[in-house]
């Protein structure tokens, strides 16, 4: 529930990682974002790619793209950082399944070039997630095995996706109870100093 100190353990995270000089890629829903897909996403791929509105000229956003499999599927990537490249007739041919499909293997793909050889990837507040989000981030599971993945959530949040995420060998649930009292005030305590 709201209050167990989550963000305290992700903070610690953060700092852990900086510490060992690993890349630690932030992401995270909203309430009132709810239905927009890879809304999650959204923080994490606009550090990872410069916004479409600074002075990034066409060519030097495609470049960006360099080392993906399919470059012409680049702007794929609108899903996340909207406007970002113009739409190409390949692009715009896709739609449902198959479009969906290339968009994980891009965004997949970029996170796999623009993150070092090992990262940790935090999603905060997943029980407002959506289902697009939640398939991109067990394909970026499957892709990159090496990354460690940090999702938090309040309780009840069992949705399909996350059964995915479930089967995979190296997953860990960890639930958090309500801090003692004690644990409260040496917490307080630390804080203050």
């Amino acid at each position: 529930d709201a209050g167990l100190a989550k963000t305290a353990l992700v903070q610690y995270l953060r700092q852990a990682a900086a510490d060992r000089r690993i890349d630690c890629l932030i992401g995270g829903a909203g309430s009132v974002e709810m239905a927009v897909p890879y809304a999650a996403w959204r923080p994490l791929f606009t550090k990872l790619l410069p916004d479409a509105a600074s002075a990034l000229s066409a060519d030097e956003r495609r470049a960006l793209m360099d080392g993906i499999r399919h470059p012409q599927l680049g702007p794929l990537v609108n899903a996340v950082v909207p406007g970002f490249f113009e739409e190409t007739p390949l692009t715009q041919s896709l739609s449902g399944q198959a479009r969906a499909d290339a968009t994980l293997s891009v965004l997949s793909e970029i996170i796999g070039l623009r993150a070092t050889a090992r990262f940790v990837l935090v999603l905060e507040d997943c029980h407002w997630m959506d289902s697009a989000s939640w398939r991109l981030v067990l394909r970026i599971a499957q892709d990159w095995p090496q990354a460690m993945f940090l999702l938090t959530s309040r309780p009840g949040m069992d949705v399909a996706e996350l059964s995915g995420l479930r089967r995979l060998d190296r997953f860990a649930e960890i639930k958090l109870s309500p801090l003692r009292a004690d644990a409260i005030q040496a917490l307080v305590e630390s804080v203050l100093e």
